[in-house]
C-alpha cells in the first residue's frame, strides 16, 4: 500500500509524460508530413497551429515559409511564363529575319543574274528590316534607272559610230572629189593666167590704139568739118537736082503745044536746037 501511495504520483507523471510525448510526436509528425507535400511542391499545404509551444512556433515558421515560396513560386512562374513568352517572340523575329534574309538573298541573286526588276517586300513590323527593305528597293530603282541610261547612251554611242563611219566614207569620197576640183581648178588657174596674160597684151595693144586715135584726133575733126561741108554741098545740089526734075515733069504734062511747036522741024523746037 505503502509503495502504491509512492508510486502513485511518479505514475500520473509518467502516464501525462508518455500523454504529451505521444502528442507532441504526433504534432512533430504531422508537420513532417506537411513539410514533405511541401517540399513536393504543394504549395497549398498550411502549417497554422493554435499551440503555444515550440511545436506551435515550428508550425508557425514553417506556415511562413510555406507562404514565402509561395510567392517566390507564383513570381518564379510568372517571369517563367514571361520568359517563354519572350522565347516565342524571339523566336518568331528569328524565324521573320531568316525569311526576310532568305528574301534579300534570292533578290540579289536575281540582279546579280541580271534582272534588276527584283524587288523585296519591305513591309515588317520590325523598322530597322522595314528601312532596310526599302533602301534596298531604292538602290535597285536607282540602279535599273542607272542602267537603262547607260543602255541608252550605248546606243546612241553606237549609232553615232555608224553616222561617223558612214560620215568617214563620205568625207573621203569628199576628198577624192575635192583633189579632183583642186586638180581642175589648178589647171583652169593656169589656163586663166595665160588669157590673163593674153588680156594683158591686148590691153596694151588697145592703149596703142588709143594712144593712135587720140593723136589724129585732130585730123578727124578736120575730116568731119570737110566731111560735113560736103554733105551740105551735096544737099545743095540734090535740092537743085529736086527742082530740075519738077520742071521737067512739068514739061512734060504739056506735050501738044510743044508738038504744035515741033512740027514745022527741028528748027523750031526746042529740044532740037539744043
Amino acid at each position: 500500500m505503502l509503495i502504491v501511495i509512492l508510486f502513485a504520483p511518479s505514475l500520473g507523471l509518467l502516464v501525462v509524460g508518455l500523454t504529451f510525448i505521444r502528442w507532441t510526436s504526433n504534432a512533430i509528425s504531422d508537420l513532417q508530413t506537411r513539410a514533405e507535400a511541401l517540399a513536393d511542391g504543394d504549395f497549398e499545404v498550411s502549417f497554422q497551429t493554435d499551440r503555444r509551444d515550440e511545436v506551435g512556433d515550428l508550425g508557425r515558421s514553417l506556415d511562413t515559409m510555406q507562404e514565402s515560396l509561395s510567392t517566390s513560386l507564383a513570381r518564379a512562374q510568372e517571369a517563367q511564363a514571361e520568359a517563354e513568352s519572350r522565347a516565342t517572340e524571339i523566336q518568331t523575329f528569328s524565324d521573320h529575319v531568316t525569311q526576310k534574309a532568305e528574301a534579300y538573298e534570292a533578290a540579289m541573286a536575281d540582279v546579280a543574274d541580271g534582272d534588276l526588276t527584283a524587288r523585296v517586300d519591305p513591309d515588317s513590323e520590325d523598322p530597322a528590316i522595314q528601312s532596310l527593305g526599302r533602301q534596298f528597293n531604292g538602290v535597285l530603282d536607282e540602279l535599273e534607272t542607272t542602267i537603262a541610261e547607260v543602255d541608252a547612251f550605248a546606243t546612241a554611242v553606237a549609232a553615232a559610230s555608224d553616222r561617223v563611219a558612214d560620215s568617214a566614207t563620205d568625207v573621203a569620197a569628199a576628198s577624192d572629189q575635192v583633189t579632183t576640183v583642186t586638180t581642175n581648178v589648178s589647171e583652169a588657174a593656169a589656163d586663166q593666167q595665160e588669157q590673163l596674160v593674153s588680156v594683158e597684151r591686148e590691153i596694151e595693144e588697145l592703149s596703142a590704139t588709143v594712144e593712135e586715135v587720140a593723136a589724129t584726133s585732130g585730123e578727124v575733126s578736120e575730116t568731119a568739118a570737110t566731111t560735113t561741108e560736103v554733105a551740105r554741098e551735096g544737099a545743095t545740089a540734090a535740092r537743085k537736082r529736086s527742082r530740075r526734075s519738077t520742071v521737067s515733069r512739068r514739061r512734060r504734062r504739056r506735050p501738044s503745044r510743044r508738038s504744035s511747036r515741033c512740027a514745022d522741024g527741028p528748027t523750031r523746037c526746042p529740044r532740037w536746037s539744043s
